[in-house]
Protein backbone atom coordinates (compact mmCIF):
# COMPACT_ATOMS: atom_id res chain seq x y z
CA UNK A 1 0.00 0.00 0.00
CA UNK A 2 1.16 3.56 -1.03
CA UNK A 3 2.15 5.93 2.20
CA UNK A 4 1.15 9.46 1.43
CA UNK A 5 2.34 12.84 3.09
CA UNK A 6 1.06 16.56 2.85
CA UNK A 7 2.28 16.70 0.03
CA UNK A 8 0.22 15.62 -3.70
CA UNK A 9 2.56 12.81 -5.44
CA UNK A 10 2.11 12.38 -9.13
CA UNK A 11 1.64 8.27 -8.15
CA UNK A 12 -0.86 8.97 -5.87
CA UNK A 13 -2.75 10.97 -8.65
CA UNK A 14 -2.08 8.85 -11.12
CA UNK A 15 -3.68 5.77 -9.12
CA UNK A 16 -6.71 7.82 -8.16
CA UNK A 17 -7.42 8.61 -11.74
CA UNK A 18 -7.24 5.01 -12.84
CA UNK A 19 -9.21 4.00 -9.81
CA UNK A 20 -11.25 6.64 -10.83
CA UNK A 21 -11.89 5.52 -14.55
CA UNK A 22 -12.30 1.80 -13.74
CA UNK A 23 -14.89 2.22 -11.04
CA UNK A 24 -16.97 4.75 -13.65
CA UNK A 25 -16.50 1.43 -16.42
CA UNK A 26 -17.50 -0.94 -13.24
CA UNK A 27 -20.78 1.03 -12.25
CA UNK A 28 -22.07 1.33 -15.90
CA UNK A 29 -21.56 -2.54 -16.37
CA UNK A 30 -23.56 -3.06 -13.13
CA UNK A 31 -26.15 -0.46 -13.88
CA UNK A 32 -26.69 -2.34 -17.55
CA UNK A 33 -26.53 -5.92 -16.59
CA UNK A 34 -28.38 -5.22 -13.02
CA UNK A 35 -31.15 -3.84 -15.29
CA UNK A 36 -31.49 -6.90 -17.96
CA UNK A 37 -31.26 -9.15 -14.30
CA UNK A 38 -34.52 -7.44 -12.89
CA UNK A 39 -36.05 -7.22 -16.30
CA UNK A 40 -35.60 -11.12 -16.58
CA UNK A 41 -36.61 -11.44 -12.35
CA UNK A 42 -39.98 -9.16 -13.25
CA UNK A 43 -41.08 -10.51 -16.57
CA UNK A 44 -40.96 -14.01 -14.66
CA UNK A 45 -43.04 -12.77 -11.85
CA UNK A 46 -39.69 -14.06 -9.13
CA UNK A 47 -38.96 -12.35 -6.23
CA UNK A 48 -36.09 -14.78 -5.31
CA UNK A 49 -33.92 -17.27 -7.19
CA UNK A 50 -30.78 -19.28 -6.20
CA UNK A 51 -28.42 -19.38 -9.66
CA UNK A 52 -25.55 -21.78 -8.94
CA UNK A 53 -24.24 -20.44 -5.32
CA UNK A 54 -26.08 -17.19 -5.33
CA UNK A 55 -29.31 -15.69 -4.46
CA UNK A 56 -30.53 -13.34 -6.77
CA UNK A 57 -33.94 -10.87 -5.28
CA UNK A 58 -35.88 -8.28 -6.36
CA UNK A 59 -37.57 -5.44 -4.62
CA UNK A 60 -40.11 -3.60 -5.73
CA UNK A 61 -40.65 -1.09 -2.94
CA UNK A 62 -43.74 0.09 -2.45
CA UNK A 63 -44.15 4.05 -2.83
CA UNK A 64 -47.72 4.95 -2.03
CA UNK A 65 -48.56 7.44 0.43
CA UNK A 66 -51.15 9.88 0.95
CA UNK A 67 -51.81 13.08 -1.28
CA UNK A 68 -51.34 16.26 1.22
CA UNK A 69 -53.56 18.57 -0.72
CA UNK A 70 -56.76 16.00 -0.56
CA UNK A 71 -55.66 14.80 2.53
CA UNK A 72 -55.68 18.62 3.80
CA UNK A 73 -59.18 19.35 1.59
CA UNK A 74 -60.50 15.94 3.87
CA UNK A 75 -59.53 16.86 7.40
CA UNK A 76 -61.04 20.20 6.41
CA UNK A 77 -64.51 19.26 6.56
CA UNK A 78 -63.56 17.68 10.63
CA UNK A 79 -62.12 21.06 12.23
CA UNK A 80 -60.82 19.61 15.67
CA UNK A 81 -59.05 16.99 13.33
CA UNK A 82 -57.79 19.57 11.15
CA UNK A 83 -55.83 21.95 13.44
CA UNK A 84 -55.03 18.75 15.20
CA UNK A 85 -53.12 17.17 12.32
CA UNK A 86 -51.34 20.25 10.70
CA UNK A 87 -48.73 22.57 11.40
CA UNK A 88 -47.52 26.04 10.20
CA UNK A 89 -45.10 26.26 7.51
CA UNK A 90 -42.79 29.64 6.11
CA UNK A 91 -43.69 30.20 3.37
CA UNK A 92 -40.26 31.06 1.22
CA UNK A 93 -41.31 33.19 -1.25
CA UNK A 94 -43.26 36.10 0.94
CA UNK A 95 -40.46 35.75 3.40
CA UNK A 96 -38.02 36.84 0.16
CA UNK A 97 -40.83 39.54 -0.55
CA UNK A 98 -40.86 41.16 2.83
CA UNK A 99 -37.51 40.96 2.96
CA UNK A 100 -36.94 42.60 -0.42
CA UNK A 101 -39.35 45.48 0.25
CA UNK A 102 -37.53 46.04 3.66
CA UNK A 103 -39.99 45.34 5.80
CA UNK A 104 -38.02 43.12 7.47
CA UNK A 105 -34.14 43.35 8.31
CA UNK A 106 -32.47 40.43 6.90
CA UNK A 107 -29.19 41.00 9.24
CA UNK A 108 -32.04 41.15 12.38
CA UNK A 109 -33.50 37.64 10.96
CA UNK A 110 -30.04 35.95 10.25
CA UNK A 111 -29.05 36.79 14.27
CA UNK A 112 -31.56 34.73 15.44
CA UNK A 113 -32.22 32.22 12.66
CA UNK A 114 -29.31 31.84 10.32
CA UNK A 115 -27.58 28.09 10.09
CA UNK A 116 -24.22 27.92 8.91
CA UNK A 117 -23.61 24.68 6.43
CA UNK A 118 -21.14 23.76 4.45
CA UNK A 119 -21.21 20.38 2.18
CA UNK A 120 -18.49 17.62 2.14
CA UNK A 121 -15.78 18.67 -0.08
CA UNK A 122 -15.48 16.63 -3.48
CA UNK A 123 -12.72 16.07 -5.74
CA UNK A 124 -12.15 15.74 -9.58
CA UNK A 125 -9.10 14.75 -11.19
CA UNK A 126 -9.13 14.86 -15.05
CA UNK A 127 -6.17 14.03 -17.36
CA UNK A 128 -4.73 16.72 -18.76
CA UNK A 129 -3.81 16.71 -22.29
CA UNK A 130 -0.34 16.34 -23.35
Amino acid sequence: MLSWENTLEKELIEEYFTVSERKKKDDKWLKDNGQKIKEIMLSQEKKKEDVGDFRVEVVVPNLSKFDEEKVLVFLKSIPELYNYATKTVLDGEKLEEVIGTGALDIDELKKVAWIEQYGSPRLTVKKVKE
